[in-house]
């Protein structure tokens, strides 16, 4: 897996752009600065934007084409991320922080992806808040971005389901126009969730 995003990242372009989506824009808006971490963050156009918003973020990613680009937009955009070359399975998750932001990380089947959320209940801190941005299954149709398996896709049963417990603020299925670089662009099937860790 790792190699296939190496692969990918490894072009001049940035393959998604380098602004965030439109939905974690919002939700960065809805939370008070606080330290943040932001996973499987490519080439860093999530983290940089985080970061400019106040927010003390942390990051990683697997693949080093893309963290170096990362590295290059933070320095171009004047701030400072601690990026780190990790995957899921390499990270440290006894670290606790005040928002995980998980934008189109659905490179995971359902078995993976649900050690995944559990980690991510364990690391957002009590108080603490969940941002997650995902395609539906019906993307997979759509053909504009994002893995070709439904099962990978997010549902808003499913994100229900995993953090239901939590305090829901936000949880939406819907299409909408992506524009993120060559790597998703078109109509796309999208689920979102903002949600808060009860204190």
């Amino acid at each position: 897996m790792t190699d296939m995003w190496t692969t990918r990242y490894d072009q001049p372009d940035y393959v998604f752009g380098t602004e965030p989506t439109h939905f974690l824009r919002s939700a960065a808006a809805q939370i008070p600065p606080t330290d943040a971490l932001c996973v499987a963050d490519g080439e860093g156009r999530h983290s940089v934007f985080l970061a400019q918003q106040g927010f003390e973020v942390t990051a990683f990613d697997p693949a080093a084409p893309a963290l170096d680009k990362a590295r290059n937009l933070a320095e171009t955009r004047g701030v400072e991320v601690a990026r780190h070359q990790a995957t899921f399975d390499d990270w440290n998750w006894k670290r606790e922080f005040g928002l995980l932001a998980g934008l189109f990380i659905q490179f995971q089947g359902p078995e993976d992806r649900a050690v995944t959320f559990q980690r991510f209940r364990h690391t957002v801190r009590k108080g603490g808040y969940l941002v997650l941005q995902g395609f539906a299954p019906r993307q997979v149709d759509y053909g504009t971005g994002g893995p070709p398996h439904a099962e990978n896709m997010y549902t808003e049963q499913l994100l229900n389901d995993a953090f239901g417990d939590w305090d829901i603020l936000h949880l939406r299925d819907h299409d909408a126009e992506v524009n993120s670089g060559t790597g998703h662009k078109g109509v796309a099937a999208l689920v979102e969730l903002i949600a808060r860790r009860p204190a």
